[in-house]
């Protein structure tokens, strides 16, 4: 991925304080890993969007976007 300037992290940061508050956001769990193509997916399986390989854009994930996956997931750890 691309060097992301403070300005933007800013953003993002205030992108996921805002999702936070909605519920379980998939940048906070600790089973995210990120893959080599700037994707990042579930160290447990769960499918995070309808891709071939269920994984989730990189930059969806900094801005706070929830996997559906995500908000009843019984081994999300933050």
């Amino acid at each position: 991925m691309n060097r992301i300037s403070p300005e933007q992290m800013d953003k993002l940061e205030a992108q996921r304080v805002d999702k936070q508050k909605r519920g379980r956001i998939t940048y906070n769990c600790f089973n995210l890993k990120y893959n080599k193509d700037g994707r990042v997916q579930c160290s447990k399986g769960r499918l995070l969007t309808r891709s071939k390989d269920g994984s989730m854009d990189e930059l969806s994930a900094l801005r706070g976007i929830t996997s559906g996956a995500c908000k009843d997931c019984p081994d999300y750890n933050d």
